[in-house]
């Protein structure tokens, strides 16, 4: 199966603990935010289960007057261990600024792209390709 672009979000993150914000399906779901709405993909018979998802872009906003505090990690559902950051931890973005990373980031089934804000609220954006794995 060919790869499909995808975007997710804007979704607000959580303050304080890591939250799963995105994460492939697999034979027990996946977690999608699509449009700010919380998605959870079917646990059987679904055409999204065991996909594979490649980021390429992710923006996180500071819609705050003050600076923003976030952190992003990969790893287990609602993990944010030491070792899995991604894209910064304890990241400050400057009043009403955001943040872009570009690249290509797999993540596979059973991982989950987690994250959380401390100071000020912020939003996350992304996109990248799905595909099946076999």
């Amino acid at each position: 199966m060919a790869s499909i672009p995808f975007r997710f979000g804007p979704q607000n993150l959580a303050v304080t603990t890591a939250t799963d914000i995105l994460s492939p399906g697999t034979s027990t779901g996946g977690v999608l935010f699509v449009d700010g709405v919380t998605g959870t993909f079917a646990t059987a018979g679904n055409a999204w289960l065991n996909h594979k998802i490649v980021l390429y872009h992710v923006r996180v906003v500071n819609k705050g007057a003050g600076n923003a505090t976030f952190s992003l990690f990969i790893g287990a559902t609602g993990a944010g261990a030491a070792g899995s950051e991604f894209m910064g931890s304890a990241k400050v973005i400057a009043a009403n600024d955001y943040v872009d990373w570009y690249g290509r980031m797999p993540i596979y089934k059973g991982q989950f792209l987690t994250g959380f804000y401390l100071t000020n609220v912020c939003s996350i954006i992304g996109e990248g390709d799905i595909s099946f794995m076999a």
